[in-house]
């Protein structure tokens, strides 16, 4: 739908009249690429977008999905949640892995205090798993797809000890965009564009007679998943694929009181500095 060379338009592009230039990063480098103002847009989740909120001042405009056990707590050598009391998860420190960790244990339960996240690339965390042996220091990862699938595969005697399925609706993935371009010419065409080629995606997964062939060719840009399992993962990650999904979410209260607990949640995993102020979220209404 949108071609990555710069300079050749896609349909979309031109009906808005916008150049749309897609950069493929580890998620990581993408955030810090979106703080340092290096794009004008970000795929995030809704927990991933507050520290950058506070350098670059940023407006969700499109909600794409939520995590209905696309993040996920894997272990070897335990039987119950309550056998990691002590003993390190490897994660994506003060991210979204962290924060599904934490509030599973709430949820079960659990207090958080009780358990060590320790702070490693969630393709690392995967990785070590999937190659370690007896010795390896790495027994518990929280990850996300396709890590969590794919390791999942590797390791058959990696147990799933809980996902995102316990919190639903709290881990939101969105496009985000610089409140500042917007108020460029041609930001708010360029947000426009964006959200009418997600949606066009969306008609074509929907679409029987497409679906499998570009899932198939998501799944090669996405990981080195299959088509059966690339369905799995669409499975455990529910698209607003509507513009009326998308807009009954953003105006609902049940997203507003789940916001609440995640800049509550930010707060207690201490994603800002001490001399920080936690952002403040507001709601517009959409365009």
């Amino acid at each position: 739908l949108i071609d990555e060379r710069a300079g050749k338009l896609g349909p979309i592009e031109q009906k808005h009249g916008v150049d749309i230039v897609l950069k493929l990063m580890d998620y990581d480098p993408c955030i810090t690429s979106y703080t340092k103002g290096s794009v004008d847009a970000v795929c995030i989740a809704n927990f991933d977008q507050l520290k950058p909120s506070l350098a670059r001042k940023s407006t969700a405009f499109l909600p794409t999905s939520t995590s209905d056990g696309a993040d996920g707590l894997l272990a070897v050598g335990v039987e119950k949640v309550e056998d990691l009391k002590g003993k390190e998860t490897h994660g994506l420190e003060k991210s979204v892995s962290q924060y599904v960790f934490y509030r599973g244990l709430e949820k079960k339960g659990l207090n958080p205090a009780d358990f060590k996240f320790t702070m490693l690339d969630p393709g690392a965390a995967a990785k070590a798993m999937q190659t370690g042996d007896a010795s390896s220091k790495v027994k518990s990862i929280f990850v996300w797809n396709p890590f969590l699938l794919q390791t999942q595969r590797v390791r058959k005697d990696a147990k799933l000890l809980f996902d995102s399925t316990l919190i639903p609706n709290e881990v939101i993935d969105l496009v985000v965009i610089g409140s500042d371009v917007l108020k460029k010419p041609k930001g708010q065409d360029f947000a426009r564009a964006v959200t009418d080629t997600y949606y066009e995606l969306n008609k074509q997964l929907a679409d029987p007679s497409q679906a499998d062939e570009v899932t198939t060719q998501i799944g090669a840009k996405f990981s080195n998943l299959g088509l059966d399992d690339m369905k799995i993962v669409l499975k455990q990650t529910k698209f607003f694929g509507t513009a009326e999904q998308g807009r009954k979410l953003f105006e609902s209260k049940e997203f507003k009181d789940k916001m609440e607990t995640v800049m509550k949640t930010a707060v207690a995993l201490e994603v800002f500095d001490q001399n920080e102020k936690p952002p403040t979220v507001g709601f517009n209404e959409p365009e």
